[in-house]
């Protein structure tokens, strides 16, 4: 049963999210026009500006983000303690659909690129989740008409999903992995598990293993936000109750908002919508649109069939399909994986076509599975 005190502190989250969500598809437009209008030289030169050995766009997605990461984290460590995923077998569903989530959709893409051998090594690109944008859009769309679990569905899933996009891009794209400083990594995960360990209530000490881990990933060449990943798992219920909605202020209105402002610098002149049937863009597209929703839907339904987890209390199929379509909303850690794949400016182009389309196209199908669900339950109450 829900206390008055709980109550209240999901009242205050649901409007800081709607605040937020506000504030970053706001960010995300401002973006868009800056970086079409007649200044977009001059704004790609401010985001690109060097600050301590990283551009200003570098600080927002792998410095501030990793704060977006450590709420993320911790909202699912309270549920896994106390919450909707107590029960272990439930963590095996998003773990699962994030497998599928990332096989089917690179299958998709060499498919389409079968007989463009240069292009294989870009299939990881319509893997990737843009997380922070998926959870807005489900939030608009979606969070009213569906149960609490299949937000913490999505959560897990796309969590799971960049820790698979970050192995990829360590193991197959960055070839300058340095393992020196993985000891200062090991140092802050230490520092982390020692203040879990002796219940420290201080949420000082898990930064201080935040920030210590996130320069030994940064300087071995590993995508530093999975520091804020790894402190949010290793926080104790009772610092992460305390500390939930003022990090959460922080992160709905300063990071997420700075980083659509970084993302989403799309030129809208550049993008050529005729070029979506070239192989790159095509595989993209299709690997998002198609590739995400049957992997994420036939890997969930293995793991119910084979009785590995179960679908959660008030929630149907059509809910996770929902889930599934806006899961191929893929955008920065996709561009991200696509820079490392193509250094000419014509194909990057392409790899922006399908990822903008296919992005686009997801949230439009997911919009209409949201209002089909809606009729559907409707229906069934009429003959309940």
């Amino acid at each position: 049963m829900t206390t008055p005190s709980q109550a209240n502190t999901q009242f205050v989250r649901k409007n800081l999210e709607f605040l937020g969500n506000v504030f970053l598809l706001t960010a995300a437009c401002i973006s868009i026009l800056l970086s079409s209008s007649k200044i977009s030289q001059q704004y790609s030169k401010i985001l690109n500006i060097v600050l301590y050995s990283m551009s200003i766009k570098e600080w927002i997605s792998e410095g501030l983000m990793t704060l977006f990461f450590l709420l993320v984290a911790m909202d699912l460590k309270k549920e896994i303690k106390i919450g909707l995923l107590s029960d272990r077998s439930q963590i095996f569903l998003p773990l699962f659909a994030a497998v599928g989530g990332m096989i089917v959709p690179a299958a998709v893409f060499l498919l389409v690129n079968v007989a463009n051998i240069e292009h294989y090594k870009a299939c990881a690109i319509p893997c990737a989740t843009d997380i922070a944008f998926a959870l807005t859009a489900f939030a608009l769309i979606a969070q009213p008409y569906v149960s609490r679990s299949v937000k913490l569905f999505l959560m897990a899933l796309a969590i799971f999903d960049d820790i698979g996009a970050i192995l990829i891009i360590a193991l197959f794209y960055n070839k300058n992995i340095i393992l020196s400083p993985l000891l200062i990594t090991l140092l802050g995960f230490g520092i982390c598990v020692a203040s879990n360990k002796y219940k420290t209530h201080n949420i000082v000490f898990y930064l201080i293993g935040c920030i210590t881990m996130w320069i030994g990933l940064k300087n071995s060449g590993i995508h530093a936000t999975m520091s804020g990943v790894l402190t949010g798992l290793l926080m104790p219920v009772n610092v992460i109750k305390k500390f939930t909605i003022p990090v959460q202020k922080i992160v709905d209105f300063m990071i997420l908002p700075l980083f659509a402002l970084a993302a989403c610098t799309i030129d809208t002149r550049m993008v050529d919508f005729t070029t979506i049937f070239k192989p790159v863009s095509l595989g993209i597209f299709l690997g998002l649109v198609v590739g995400k929703q049957v992997g994420v839907m036939i890997f969930t339904w293995l793991a119910v069939k084979l009785k590995i987890s179960s679908l959660p209390d008030k929630t149907s199929w059509m809910d996770f399909y929902v889930v599934a379509l806006l899961s191929g909303i893929g955008f920065t850690m996709s561009l991200f994986i696509g820079e490392l794949s193509f250094s000419d400016k014509e194909t990057l182009n392409l790899v922006k076509t399908g990822l903008t389309l296919g992005s686009i196209t997801t949230l439009v199908l997911g919009m209409i599975a949201v209002q089909v669900g809606k009729k559907l339950k409707i229906s069934k109450n009429k003959y309940i």
